[in-house]
């Protein structure tokens, strides 16, 4: 009998946890959302992440914005509340950056990255370090970063969005098919 039990038990365990993991972001407020590759290629081409920039992810969920613009050269805070998420970004960002120190000259196929994950509310982060703020968060969320950025934000900032518009906000970029929105602090906000 315990033999038939066990089984069952430990199934109960395994889908419990992958449960508990992939919904464990609803508590926080936000779930994870992929985001398409098309989106990804233009939201860097607006941004242009270069070397000279900081640029800060929020809600970075597994990295994939934050990693983007590392690759591209600039220095990326990505700031995430779930512990999953900032320890799965802590391990691909080990192990990208361990990758690139045992390749060859002959193999140099990865980039060591300045990527530093934070297990933070996006909302209690300090902002005024960033050139660049990108998020893919929900329209109460933006209203709320908007007022943060306004306060702490140096003019000439940007914030990109996707989609979600920041409401009394004028973009100073916007691609409606792909509902990608540019802000641009001190021309942007009223």
């Amino acid at each position: 009998m315990l033999e038939q039990i066990t089984p069952i038990l430990t199934f109960l365990l395994i889908a419990g946890c992958l449960f508990a993991l992939i919904t464990y972001g609803c508590f926080f407020g936000a779930m994870y959302m992929k985001i398409p590759t098309r989106k990804l290629r233009k939201i860097m081409e607006i941004g242009d992440p270069t070397a000279d920039k900081t640029v800060m992810d929020l809600g970075a969920g597994y990295g994939t914005i934050a990693f983007e613009a590392a690759q591209h050269g600039a220095t990326v805070i990505a700031v995430e509340i779930d512990p999953f998420k900032v320890l799965a970004m802590k391990l691909l960002l080990k192990y990208n950056n361990k990758a690139t120190q045992l390749a060859t000259p002959q193999r140099l196929f990865l980039k060591s990255m300045n990527i530093h994950v934070l297990k933070a509310n996006l909302l209690k982060v300090d902002y005024s370090t960033a050139d660049l703020i990108y998020c893919y968060l929900s329209p109460p969320l933006m209203q709320k970063i908007g007022a943060k950025a306004t306060l702490e934000m140096k003019n000439g900032s940007k914030i990109i969005s996707v989609e979600h518009k920041i409401r009394g906000w004028t973009p100073t970029f916007l691609d409606d098919k792909e509902k990608i929105y540019e802000y641009t602090i001190g021309k942007s906000n009223p």
